[in-house]
């Protein structure tokens, strides 16, 4: 169904584990809202579907044997360990709605609004179903900052299995120096490291050995640059898997040719104890390269093999452990996170800018759009993320400098403008962590013209996971900087379609006015929400006092924080 609002046309579409499924036709005037620092926008269809047309089928899962015979009782009845309602009728939980805006300013269409279906109801005194939509910001409250599992980029399976002596061997005039092993990545991918099965010289004497693992640009016969060198001790004589994990990532080009290569520091060194074996496989079954042995006199051969590694990358974010990092960097990696885990939130390679600070955090038993918030208290004053419930692009930005456009007296309705004292902090002090002296991080500072203009304003702000101090001082700096003068508010702008785009006014960006008096005339503010209709938009700007709920919230995660301090760290 298409619903008309002046010039524009409203398509809804309805998706099933990415399948089209068809247009859905609500009757009620589209309405979501959209703020700043937020997560989740709800939409709300009420649809023309006669309630004796729903259906409900029940879906059983039955114990069965390892050869997929069920298994019954006495009686022979099947034994249900599991059963689902399945609903037609009516579109599924966790189906896909868009919401398409067809107008003179997009002919082609721009969808304006993308989530899942969290839930139906049926009234049956009036015979209307309704479905509710959540944009997929909610997904950031479902999932934990978390160590992700490895993935495998490359690999020769790791196997026990034959290995090849490397070290010095007889003769000694042209012992093997290094083995080889070339390869390739399907994709631009970040390695974390590389595993091998390798093993000290079984037999000689007692000691170990170290093997060291680089990875080279280029066949061997032809190298370039050395991207990354490590050591490993190994001192069993059983062949054994042995990870070389880089202390940092390394970035590796899709299709690009790359060796790595296995040497040792102990090969100057003729003693017998000072031989390591790398595991191989006596045939070539790794199809993106092979082996290069590389003998001291004699050069490089290729013996049609293969030695067993893998090479891996953690699918995304490091960890949850943050140190000296930029704010923003902490942003992408969340998504990142989120990403690997099947999320559906992105970011563009501008929508998250840079806050030139560095920053340590660990987050620990904390949700996404936590994390999300946190990096805003991290970043300096007035930095914020946005939502677009339409493209699920994140934003993280700072509060822009210059206006995107202004409302005009007699074109729109309203504003309603206020200034207040509740929201102003001119005197700051921070708890933080243990430090290794033995008592919390303190951190404590005020801005003293506030204070004799307005008088003392205080703010407590505490977080035991904070133990650097120039981090502290970032936290602090922002309250102050972004709280301690007041601010004007305007509570509400009206604003119709038939004088403004009205997907131009993005929360985050900064508006001014026009034809007012010079009060207003000289304010440019933020939006900081927008509740958008068919052919209106009411849009909240500036900053105003927390309210009682979200500071409830605020208490309710530092408690929370206290008691998870020494959960153990996530994996998936």
């Amino acid at each position: 169904m298409t619903l008309f609002a002046q010039n524009k046309t409203y398509i809804y579409k309805h998706y099933s584990q990415g399948v089209f499924i068809g247009l859905l036709e609500p009757y009620n005037p589209l309405f979501f809202s959209t703020a700043i620092n937020t997560a989740a926008s709800e939409l709300i269809l009420d649809l023309p579907i006669d309630i004796e047309a729903i259906n409900a089928t029940i879906e059983t899962d039955n114990l069965i044997t390892d050869d997929d015979e069920e298994i019954v009782t006495k009686t022979g009845d099947a034994i249900i360990f599991d059963s689902t309602n399945i609903i037609t009728g009516v579109p599924g939980l966790s189906d896909d709605i868009e919401v398409w805006e067809y107008s003179t300013d997009y002919p082609n269409g721009i969808r304006i609004y993308n989530g899942l279906v969290s839930g139906w109801s049926a009234d049956y005194s009036d015979n209307t179903v309704s479905i509710t939509a959540l944009s997929y910001g909610i997904q950031l409250d479902n999932y934990l900052v978390q160590i992700l599992p490895q993935s495998v980029v490359a690999e020769q399976l790791l196997e026990d299995a034959e290995y090849t002596v490397y070290g010095p061997a007889k003769p000694l005039y042209d012992r093997l120096t290094a083995v080889n092993q070339t390869f390739t990545v399907g994709v631009d991918t970040d390695v974390e490291g590389v595993y091998l099965n390798i093993r000290r010289k079984p037999g000689g004497p007692s000691g170990s050995i170290t093997a060291r693992l680089s990875i080279i640009e280029g066949l061997p016969t032809s190298p370039s640059a050395t991207l990354v060198t490590r050591d490993v001790v190994v001192s069993d004589e059983d062949l054994g898997l042995v990870f070389f994990q880089f202390t940092s990532a390394v970035d590796l080009i899709g299709g690009a040719n790359y060796h790595i290569s296995i040497t040792s520091p102990n090969g100057s060194n003729y003693s017998a104890t000072n031989l390591l074996g790398v595991a191989y496989n006596s045939t070539l079954n790794y199809p993106d390269g092979q082996v290069y042995l590389e003998n001291e006199t004699s050069g490089f051969t290729t013996p049609g093999t293969d030695i067993y590694f893998q090479i891996v990358s953690l699918s995304g974010a490091a960890g949850n452990n943050f140190t000296s990092v930029d704010p923003s960097a902490i942003v992408r990696d969340l998504l990142d996170t989120l990403t690997a885990l099947g999320g559906k939130l992105t970011y563009t390679e501008t929508s998250i800018a840079n806050t030139g600070l560095t920053v340590s955090y660990k987050f620990k038993f904390n949700t996404l759009y936590e994390a999300l918030n946190k990096c805003v208290e991290l970043a300096p004053a007035n930095w914020y993320f946005y939502i677009d419930p339409g493209t699920n692009v994140v934003y993280f930005q700072p509060k822009p400098s210059a206006k995107t456009l202004s409302f005009t007296r007699g074109k729109v309705i309203g504003p309603v403008i206020g200034q207040t004292l509740e929201n102003l902090k001119n005197k700051v002090y921070f708890s933080g962590g243990i430090t290794e002296g033995g008592t919390n991080l303190l951190v404590n500072n005020s801005k003293e013209n506030s204070i004799a203009k307005y008088g003392q304003w205080l703010q407590l702000p505490t977080d035991n996971r904070v133990t650097v101090l120039d981090t502290a001082n970032s936290v602090v700096s922002a309250i102050l900087n972004e709280k301690s003068r007041p601010r004007f508010a305007a509570k509400k702008v009206t604003v119709v379609d038939n004088q403004y785009d009205l997907n131009a006014f993005v929360p985050g960006n900064l508006v001014g006015f026009n034809g007012y008096n010079d009060i207003v005339n000289n304010l440019e503010l933020q939006i900081m929400s927008k509740n958008r209709f068919d052919n209106r938009a009411f849009v909240m700007l500036e900053v105003l006092p927390p309210t009682p709920a979200k500071r409830v919230e605020e208490l309710k995660r530092n408690l929370l924080q206290q008691q998870t301090e020494n959960n153990p760290d996530l994996g998936t």
